[in-house]
């Protein structure tokens, strides 16, 4: 193919999908600075190298984009080098179109008074032949609203869910989910597998638009981890769009990026009874004068005597402390607007026998007389709920000072110290799980078992978690 005629097929092809952006800016009016910034920001990403990259790989059809190009025009027996250059060829065009979006849109910001005003194209486009757009945010406000009335999320995930759709939005200009393709996809996969670590906290991005923080040398990217979680938000949200009849197809499908499996040494581990020992002695009798608070004394040593989770225990309150047949007990509820993970969180958990000694009972009687919640000194943050404070103190000052820090060992290690030394004193599974929150498996537990375990077995289970005190 003559080099002519390929330039052609660009220019014909990009001119076509120019007119057709231009016509839909008339009609919707959508000309916002997040939509000029997600252009800048694709212009961007069309000269990075790694355009080339994603351009090659093939969709879930095994089509690349090329191929797709050549069917769209016609194209077809082109040697290997007429391949790379036709891919070079529409590299351009494509860069050519987003600058020629953005200065339309940025040719809306203002009027030109002093001509004779012109006629848009948008009068004379019959509106019933344009199909339906609603809104981007307006979508994603449906599917929240649907999710929390549901009460199908926790509010740590329902604030993971804001912050990766507000950024979709931006990357895509809050472009309608209906008009969203396999490209946009990828070049949101893309976008946001160079976005830096901790980009709106690291003082050298913070104040930067995305396409400017692409751009800071010596920032750390985000983790795959990270990556694949807002990926997976993404296609969440796609497949209610579908389901919705916001989309045709699930766009973010088979986005995610491949990712070795955790490496077990690395995961979370359990305090060992030595360790523990060790916490508690500081935590009761203060020789150090690590703690300084009773909202991070009691916390801690409720989680280590119950393996409830950090949250689980910072939102209690006074009234959750009570007496069931005669046994005192934490009863672990959804209740006035606290959250759980999952229904089988929803527990009633014995107060171990070292915990009563401790003065676990008066500490709780002081309390009752003032705020609902036993620790209200902990505020609250829609990511960690109101646990943040105290995990933040144990994990970075408490562990560091007893020479315990490790990348393993944090506060939830003491969940996973409370289930290791059950198990090890022959406590049954189904009791351990019944205690910490786990849901039970099998038809004879989910089906028939429904009352549970009575609170005086579960006492006598819980109180065989034990360790030596160091003094």
């Amino acid at each position: 193919m003559r080099y002519d005629e390929m330039r052609q097929h660009v220019e014909t092809h990009f001119r076509t999908v120019l007119q057709k952006y231009k016509d839909r800016i008339s009609l919707e009016g959508d000309v916002s600075d997040a939509a000029k910034e997600a252009l800048r920001g694709s212009i961007g990403f069309v000269d990075d190298d790694i355009w080339h990259e994603l351009a090659l790989q093939p969709d879930q059809d095994g089509s690349d984009l090329l191929s797709r190009f050549k069917t769209l025009r016609g194209v077809r027996d082109l040697s290997t080098k007429e391949d790379a250059l036709l891919l070079a060829e529409y590299r351009k065009g494509y860069r050519s179109l987003l600058e020629a979006a953005l200065n339309y849109q940025t040719s809306l910001d203002d009027y030109e008074i002093e001509n004779q005003p012109q006629t848009t194209r948008a009068a004379v486009i019959p509106t019933d032949t344009l199909p339906e757009a609603v809104d981007y945010r307006m979508t994603v406000k449906d599917y929240m609203s649907e999710g929390q009335r549901g009460e199908l999320w926790a509010a740590k995930t329902i604030s993971e869910k804001h912050d990766a759709l507000d950024l979709l939005g931006v990357i895509t200009g809050n472009k309608p989910t209906s008009q969203l393709t396999k490209a946009d996809a990828r070049m949101v996969k893309a976008t946001v597998a160079r976005l830096p670590k901790n980009r709106s906290k690291d003082p050298r991005t913070r104040d930067l638009s995305l396409a400017d923080m692409m751009l800071v040398a010596d920032v750390p990217k985000l983790a795959t981890r990270t990556v694949n979680a807002y990926l997976s938000a993404f296609q969440s949200f796609a497949a209610w769009a579908v389901n919705n009849g916001h989309m045709d197809e699930n766009i973010f499908t088979g986005t995610r990026l491949p990712q070795k499996t955790r490496d077990s040494t690395k995961q979370r581990a359990a305090f060992d009874a030595a360790q523990l020992g060790l916490m508690f002695g500081h935590l009761t009798a203060n020789q150090a004068n690590l703690v300084r608070k009773d909202d991070h004394k009691w916390p801690t040593l409720i989680a280590m005597f119950t393996g409830a989770r950090l949250n689980e225990v910072a939102q209690l309150h006074t009234c959750d402390v009570r007496q069931v047949n005669g046994t005192w007990c934490i009863d672990i509820n959804d209740d006035d607007e606290k959250t759980l993970k999952t229904a089988a969180s929803r527990r009633l958990v014995p107060v171990h026998q070292r915990l009563l000694d401790t003065g676990f009972l008066a500490f709780v009687d002081g309390r009752r007389s003032g705020a609902a919640r036993l620790f209200p000194s902990l505020s609250y943050s829609a990511q960690n709920g109101y646990g943040r404070n105290v995990g933040r103190w144990f994990n970075e000052k408490f562990l560091p000072a007893l020479a315990l820090k490790q990348d393993t060992l944090v506060f939830h290690s003491l969940r996973h110290s409370m289930v290791t030394l059950l198990s090890q004193a022959d406590v049954p599974d189904s009791m351990v799980k019944a205690l910490v929150g786990h849901g039970q498996v099998g038809v004879t537990h989910t089906s028939y078992f429904k009352t549970g375990f009575t609170v005086e077995q579960l006492k006598r289970e819980i109180d065989k978690f034990t360790f030596q005190i160091t003094e």
